[in-house]
């Protein structure tokens, strides 16, 4: 008798075979995007911006509220000269922290006249959003009667908020010890230390 061939069996004994040690037709896993936690983890997903607090609006009309001039003695410490001072400032332009307007003052007579009478433009800077800091410059000043400047003051500094503005700067200057003059007074040195405060009409 003939005997059987044994190929075909053979053959699919080593498809069988191959198709087991490849996986045997079981799809491979695919790459997915980032999950949830993912995204978040590497910043993706940003949290939300906080609103920028604007600046206080310091246009419109204020007046005095406590503006003042003070001469102290630098010798003595002693403070001969203390002058209240009325007025006003229209501020007319803001453009974020940076303001500008018109400034004006007088005293209560002739005594403090000839010390508060002052005139200017002042400009200033809001340092804060909260208006707690803040710088100005006038351009322009006070009657200095008979004093001369030793040594002028920087910028003033102070607070610039919705309902108040408070400023100040010191000089250093020279007048009669007596602030009145006269013949034979002897002048010396003297700090002033303006006091600019604001209040809305």
């Amino acid at each position: 008798m003939r005997a059987r061939r044994a190929v075909p069996v053979v053959a699919s004994i080593s498809a069988l075979f191959l198709s087991v040690a490849c996986g045997g037709g079981v799809t491979p896993d695919l790459p997915s995007g980032p999950s949830p936690e993912t995204a978040n983890a590497t910043g993706a997903a940003a949290a939300p911006v906080a609103p920028v607090q604007p600046f206080p609006s310091l246009t419109g009309r204020w007046r005095t509220s406590g503006t003042r001039i003070v001469y102290r003695n630098i010798e003595t410490g002693t403070t001969p000269g203390t002058y209240s001072c009325e007025g006003w400032l229209t501020i007319d332009s803001q453009s974020g922290r940076t303001f500008s307007g018109s400034f004006g003052s007088q005293g209560h007579g002739w005594n403090s006249d000839r010390f508060c009478t002052g005139s200017g433009t002042l400009t200033g800077d809001i340092l804060s959003p909260d208006g707690s800091a803040a710088t100005a410059r006038l351009d322009g000043g006070f009657s200095a009667n008979q004093c001369t400047f030793v040594q002028r003051g920087s910028d003033f500094v102070g607070i610039a908020r919705d309902a108040d503005i408070r400023l100040e700067r010191s000089d250093m200057m020279r007048c009669p010890v007596n602030m009145d003059g006269g013949p034979g007074i002897p002048f010396v040195e003297f700090e002033r230390t303006v006091t600019l405060a604001f209040a809305r009409f």
